[in-house]
């Protein structure tokens, strides 16, 4: 089963560290949707672009429509006024909105936007945080030559400028697009950089990038080395639940290459239930997946098909359509074996 992993929960065979960053400006607000008119209306004309900008983030998870309001609202002022950096900033939040429902060409046109503004305007952290979005979207659209490309130029840039949190993501970004490539060579070098870097910045080294390294060890059937990394992760007293699902799954993974089906099943379901509490729906029917396999393998047709079933149902409450496209593959290899 494709791994289903973090930051942004993009359904992907490596856990994701992206950085989606819209800028450093930091108008802290409490207020309500009746008092947004009133407190523009109140508001000097020449501040309204930031204001607009904080409504921008207020909205951009459960009101996109609205957020990209006044992501637009802000870019038009931001340029009527010719505020160079929220300028900037707002065409990248008006590309993530885009990115996020689905509008990968526009979204595409916008960060390049985003970006030509920035070079002229001489900002090297814009063209840093440009890149990086761009090589985001390029790598869902499984472009990988344009992906990495726009990662390098985002990694040179970071280090340049010493901005560690982003050299760090974009090591994890360009290891996950290797994995994609299936070069998992070259995806443990930047997953270990990034690691590195990690610990070296006073990190304990058991998160997202550890997970990556992992997995990144199965694909290179080295399960003991595996073992190692998640098994190291799962024993810590607190960790992120996500991480943890993860090295759960991943250990479940190694048991089941290692043909020990009763293993994988006991850490599957560790992890599904973990899933279910944090309410994580796509790790839990990823578990329920792994659940399915290791007793298809174990011949437990009844089990398998029902675990199955539970996989492709949340699958589609989520249009996960990779998930599902794989668990009904799943599904069809365990009808064939009832027909044996």
């Amino acid at each position: 089963m494709t791994e289903s992993l973090i930051l942004h929960t993009y359904s992907i065979h490596y856990m994701r560290v992206f950085l989606l960053v819209f800028g450093l400006f930091s108008l802290v607000t409490t207020y309500s949707q009746k008092q947004e008119d009133s407190i523009l209306l109140h508001t000097p004309e020449n501040s309204h672009d930031s204001l607009y900008y904080e409504l921008f983030k207020k909205y951009r998870q459960s009101d996109p429509s609205k957020a990209l309001t006044y992501a637009q609202k802000c870019f038009d002022r931001a340029r009527a006024l010719k505020h160079q950096m929220l300028e900037v900033k707002s065409a990248n939040a008006i590309g993530w909105l885009q990115q996020s429902s689905g509008d990968f060409e526009q979204a595409i046109e916008t960060h390049t936007e985003a970006l030509k503004l920035a070079k002229e305007y001489k900002m090297e952290d814009r063209v840093m945080y440009s890149y990086n979005n761009l090589g985001i979207i390029y790598d869902k659209l499984d472009i990988y030559d344009k992906a990495l490309d726009n990662y390098f130029k985002c990694l040179e840039l970071a280090r340049k400028l010493n901005v560690i949190d982003v050299e760090i993501s974009t090591l994890n970004n360009i290891g996950v697009s290797y994995g994609k490539l299936k070069n998992p060579t070259e995806a443990l070098n930047y997953y270990s950089q990034a690691h590195d870097l990690e610990v070296k910045n006073g990190d304990d080294g058991l998160n997202a990038t550890y997970v990556n390294m992992g997995l990144t060890y199965i694909d290179l059937e080295d399960l003991g080395k595996a073992k190692e990394v998640f098994q190291k992760i799962i024993k810590k007293e607190e960790i992120d639940p996500v991480i943890k699902i993860a090295s759960l799954r991943g250990l479940a993974r190694c048991y089941f290459l290692g043909d020990e089906t009763q293993r994988c099943i006991y850490f599957a379901k560790e992890a599904r239930d973990l899933a279910k509490v944090k309410k994580i729906r796509d790790q839990e029917s990823d578990s329920y997946h792994l659940i399915a396999s290791a007793l298809l393998k174990e011949k437990d047709l009844v089990g398998a098909l029902d675990n199955c079933e539970k996989a492709i149902e949340i699958a589609k409450t989520l249009k996960s359509h990779s998930n599902l496209q794989q668990s009904y593959e799943l599904e069809s290899r365990i009808y064939e074996k009832t027909g044996d």
